[in-house]
C-alpha cells in the first residue's frame, strides 16, 4: 500500500467513530415531498414543556414573593401614627391619623361584575320583607312597578322598581333597585340627619334595625355584604330613622361602589332599600402595594388637584380599602387603595362617608369624589 493510501485508511478510522456519534444525536424531523427533504424546525416538546414549567413555577414564584410582601407592608402598618399638614387649592388637610389594617392580611384587584335583577331576585326580596303578604303584590303594568297595598288609601303602598341611576357618575349599563314605602315621609337631607347616632328618639336601637337588614341580606343571597356604616335623622321633632348603609367585603375590606346598598328603617321597620348589586371576579396580584407614607407623599404630590367643599378638614383615620374605579377603557376594576376617613371622631368620618379621598394602593394615583350615593 503507498503512503498516500495508508494515510487516508487512517483519516478514514479517525473519523468513523465521529460520524457514528452525529448519527445518534437528537435531529429535526424530516419529511419528503415531491423528491423534496424538508426539515422540522420545531423544537423539541420536551424543550416546550420544560419552557413553560419553568415560566409558570417563576410566576408562582414571584406571585408568592408579592403575597409576603404585601403581607409584610400590612403588618408593619398597624397601629402606625401619620401627620403632616397639606394645603389643597380650596382647603387645608391636617392628617394626624393612626392606620387600621385590622383583619387584613391579603390584597389583590378585581373585575367589577354587573349582576342584573332577577325576578328570583325580586320575589326573594318579596318574600324577606313581607312574609305571607309577598302573595299580595301585583304588577302594575302601566307604570312598570310592583305594588303591595298597606290599605285602600291613596298613595299607601310600597313599589319596587328598576331602574338606571342618573345623577353622580355611575357605570354604564348598571341598574337599581328601589324598594319603597310610598307614606312615610322620612326627609333624608342633611339638616334632618343628626350628628351621632345615639341622639336618635327611635324606639328602634341601632343594633335591631341593623339586625333586621342582616336579616334581609341573608334572605336574597348577599351573605357577603356587611354593616359599613349607620347614620341617625330625625332633627327638630321630625319623624326619626336610620340609614344604614352596606357594602360587599373582599378580603376583610369594605367594597365602596357608585350605588352602594342602603336601608332606611323606623320603628314600623324597613321603609326603603334601595342601590345595586355586582360581584367580585378575576382576582389578579401583579404588584406589590405601596406603604401608607409613601400614599401620604403621593397625596401631597397631588394636592393641587384635590377640590373639597370645606375650607379645612382632618383626617384621623388611614385605611386600607377597595375602591370601584375606571381604567382606561372606562371599564370598572376593584382596585386597593390608602383611603383618607374625614373627620376628627368615628360619627364625624360616618357622616363623610360617601366623599372619598384616596391614594390607589398599586399605582399611586390620586382617587377622590363622591361614592355610593348617586340616583
Amino acid at each position: 500500500m503507498s503512503n498516500y493510501c495508508k494515510v487516508l485508511f487512517i483519516l478514514f478510522l479517525f473519523l468513523l467513530p465521529i460520524a457514528s456519534l452525529s448519527s445518534c444525536a437528537s435531529r429535526p424531523n424530516v419529511t419528503v415531498t415531491d423528491g423534496v427533504t424538508i426539515a422540522d424546525s420545531q423544537p423539541d416538546n420536551n424543550d416546550e414543556q420544560n419552557s413553560d414549567e419553568s415560566s409558570s413555577t417563576s410566576t408562582q414564584t414571584n406571585q408568592s414573593a408579592i403575597v409576603e410582601k404585601n403581607a409584610e407592608i400590612i403588618t408593619n402598618s398597624s397601629g402606625l401614627t401619620i401627620e403632616k399638614t397639606l394645603q389643597a387649592s380650596n382647603a387645608i388637610v391636617t392628617i394626624c391619623a393612626s392606620v387600621d389594617v385590622d383583619d387584613i392580611h391579603t390584597v389583590g384587584s378585581y373585575s367589577y361584575t354587573l349582576e342584573s335583577i332577577t325576578d328570583s331576585f325580586r320575589e326573594q326580596l318579596f318574600t324577606s320583607v313581607f312574609g305571607e303578604n309577598a302573595s299580595k303584590v301585583e304588577y302594575d303594568k302601566l307604570n312598570d312597578l310592583w305594588i303591595l297595598k298597606n290599605s285602600d288609601s291613596v298613595g299607601d303602598y310600597y313599589s319596587f322598581d328598576i331602574y338606571t341611576p342618573l345623577s353622580g357618575e355611575t357605570i354604564s349599563g348598571e341598574k337599581s333597585f328601589m324598594l319603597l314605602n310610598q307614606t312615610p315621609n322620612l326627609y333624608p337631607f342633611e339638616d334632618n340627619l343628626l350628628d351621632t347616632v345615639t341622639k336618635s328618639t327611635a324606639k328602634l336601637s341601632p343594633e335591631e334595625a341593623i339586625s333586621k337588614c342582616n336579616k334581609i341580606l341573608t334572605d336574597i343571597g348577599l351573605e357577603q355584604y356587611y354593616e359599613d356604616y349607620i347614620l341617625a335623622y330625625g332633627t327638630d321633632g321630625r319623624h326619626p330613622y336610620y340609614k344604614i348603609t352596606y357594602k360587599m367585603y373582599q378580603d376583610n375590606m369594605p367594597v365602596t361602589a357608585y350605588n352602594d346598598i342602603f336601608f332606611l328603617v323606623d320603628d314600623d321597620g324597613i321603609q326603603e332599600i334601595c342601590r345595586s348589586i355586582f360581584s367580585a371576579s378575576n382576582p389578579t396580584l401583579d404588584n406589590q402595594i405601596i406603604t401608607p407614607q409613601a400614599a401620604v407623599d403621593d397625596l401631597s404630590n397631588n394636592i393641587s388637584q384635590v377640590s373639597l367643599s370645606s375650607d379645612a378638614i382632618t383626617v384621623s383615620k388611614i385605611s386600607l380599602e377597595y375602591i370601584v374605579v375606571k381604567n382606561l377603557a372606562d371599564e370598572p376594576i376593584i382596585v386597593p387603595a390608602w383611603r383618607f376617613l374625614i373627620g376628627a371622631t368615628d360619627d364625624q368620618i360616618n357622616q363623610n362617608r360617601s366623599l372619598i379621598l384616596a391614594v390607589n394602593a398599586i399605582s399611586g394615583e390620586l382617587i377622590q369624589g363622591e361614592r355610593g350615593t348617586t340616583f
